[in-house]
């Protein structure tokens, strides 16, 4: 089963917090060697600034997290009218969650009303899935301290870049379907993956280490073993790493 963002480690916002600017009006101290009108001082603002340092990111394979999933989603806009039978949008995880049973009826009529096949990743093709997600990895020249492949879903921690976390999101799914699709592991029509995906800002060091803890026990939780990729690299304490006592 995937999460929706809401149940992954807690959100952080990238909202500058700035003090406002001040204008003392008490005058300076004078001596007599120091004779002349009173001027007012201004106070430079003092920025508080919370910087971003990585993003967890999110995405689904195809058709497995609709937009009105019957728990709720992050989506907003309904784009395939053909999809409204199965039920109303909502937007975030609902409050009062279905039952299995519901879910499970969701998702057996949810195919004969999706365009392309529902393909869930099987464990013979991880390997495959995973080559195709270190390609991209590789070919854009992010840094990537955590991966999860699931059956239905992706988890990544990704370091801050110049590409914003949602154009992340988008070349690796481009290139993994590249990849996919020529090793005929999906048929050249087939989306692969649902477009876009969900993202939660890190801006401290303990952010990305209990993202990276949360990623790497999602596969342990359904019985898969824990994963290891070769172009997975140890978080190192960025961007701090290198003023830290030896």
């Amino acid at each position: 089963m995937i999460c929706p963002a809401t149940s992954c480690p807690a959100r952080r916002d990238s909202i500058p917090l700035t003090r406002k600017r001040s204008l003392s009006l008490n005058p300076p101290s004078r001596t007599s060697a120091s004779p002349g009108p009173t001027l007012a001082v201004e106070r430079l603002p003092i920025i508080l600034a919370r910087v971003i340092i990585a993003h967890h990111i999110m995405w689904t394979a195809y058709g497995c997290w609709l937009p009105n999933d019957p728990r709720g989603s992050a989506s907003r806009v309904l784009r395939q009218n053909v999809l409204r039978e199965l039920g109303e949008l909502h937007f975030g995880r609902k409050l009062a969650q279905p039952t299995s049973q519901d879910i499970r009826a969701f998702y057996q009529h949810a195919p004969t009303l999706l365009q392309h096949e529902l393909l869930e990743f099987t464990r013979d093709e991880f390997a495959m899935v995973g080559e195709a997600l270190g390609e991209a990895i590789d070919r854009c020249g992010y840094t990537c301290w955590a991966c999860a492949l699931m059956p239905d879903h992706v988890h990544m921690v990704i370091r801050r870049h110049r590409d914003q976390a949602e154009q992340m999101i988008e070349k690796i799914q481009a290139i993994s379907r590249e990849r996919l699709i020529d090793s005929r592991r999906r048929e050249s029509d087939h989306p692969v993956w649902t477009r876009g995906g969900w993202k939660v800002f890190l801006d401290s060091a303990d952010d990305v280490q209990r993202s990276i803890r949360y990623v790497e026990q999602n596969p342990v939780k359904i019985g898969l073993s824990a994963p290891s990729w070769s172009w997975v690299m140890a978080y190192d304490g960025w961007p701090w790493h290198k003023t830290r006592p030896r």
